[in-house]
Formats: C-alpha cells, sequence, structure tokens
C-alpha cells in the first residue's frame, strides 16, 4: 500500500513540474491603459465601447423603424453588445 501512495503523489509532482512553467508564461504582457495614473485593463475599455454600442444601435433600429421586428430584444441587444464589444478587442488589440 506504501509503495501505491507514494507513485501517485510522484505523479502528481511530475505534472505539476510539467505545467507550472506553462502557466507562469500566460502573461508575459499585461493588457492595460494608464489613464489618470491607475491602470486599466484593456477588457474594461472595450465593454465600454460595447455597452455604449448598445443604444446606438437601438436608436438606429427605432429610427429606421425596425424596432419592432427585433423578436425578443431582450436577447438581441445583449448579443448586439456583445458583438461589438469582441470586435473592438480584435481590432484593438490582436
Amino acid at each position: 500500500m506504501k509503495q501505491r501512495e507514494t507513485s501517485s503523489t510522484r505523479g502528481w509532482i511530475v505534472l505539476l513540474a510539467l505545467y507550472l512553467p506553462i502557466a507562469l508564461t500566460g502573461c508575459q504582457h499585461v493588457p492595460s491603459f494608464n489613464i489618470a495614473g491607475s491602470f486599466f485593463p484593456d477588457w474594461i475599455l472595450c465593454s465600454i465601447g460595447g455597452l455604449l454600442a448598445g443604444p446606438l444601435a437601438h436608436a438606429l433600429f427605432v429610427r429606421l423603424k425596425l424596432d419592432r421586428e427585433i423578436q425578443p430584444p431582450i436577447l438581441v441587444y445583449p448579443c448586439i453588445v456583445l458583438s461589438c464589444t469582441i470586435t473592438l478587442w480584435l481590432l484593438l488589440f490582436s
């Protein structure tokens, strides 16, 4: 029984030794902006842009009288915000 526990422990140590360097090299570049002395992550700025695009899309749909055609709006508008956020991230940071 002692041999089995030692082998299992040794396996976990080998697994940790193999995967620890991979985990530590994940963030070589910190994606952030310095705004007024504070560092903001890039995703916050992209999400703000996406959140601003949602009401703009709604205003555009109302102006074009397409707002009645959007069903269900509770799903469509968050998807618009998410797609604008991801598009901003891809355009600016990749």
